[in-house]
């Protein structure tokens, strides 16, 4: 089997609601297959192409955050899940995941 240092999952935004689209989740769930023990990195805060939706209290709500709960319902350890939540585009993804 191969091992990875660890499984970058890209963004895709989310719905009005808050919710991840279908292939995210798709893509979520192949990080989890091919991740094994190695960290998994769901990557964006959001975009800048359009307004994220808000929490109750009126914060962004951060894409990564979002992936990052749906991993943890599929029994991935907290501790492998890195949340990169800084970028707002797919250059900072790639900057903020290495860093």
């Amino acid at each position: 089997m191969q091992q990875y240092d660890a499984v970058l999952v890209p963004g895709g935004g989310l719905r009005p609601d808050g919710a991840l689209p279908p292939f995210v989740l798709n893509r979520l769930e192949a990080a989890q297959a091919l991740a094994g023990e190695a960290p998994i990195i769901p990557l964006s805060a959001y975009t800048i192409h359009c307004a994220p939706p808000l929490d109750a209290v009126g914060y962004p709500v951060l894409e990564s955050g979002v992936a990052a709960q749906a991993l943890l319902a599929r029994g991935v350890p907290a501790a492998r899940i890195w949340v990169e939540a800084a970028s707002l585009d797919t250059i900072g993804n790639a900057y903020f995941a290495r860093v």
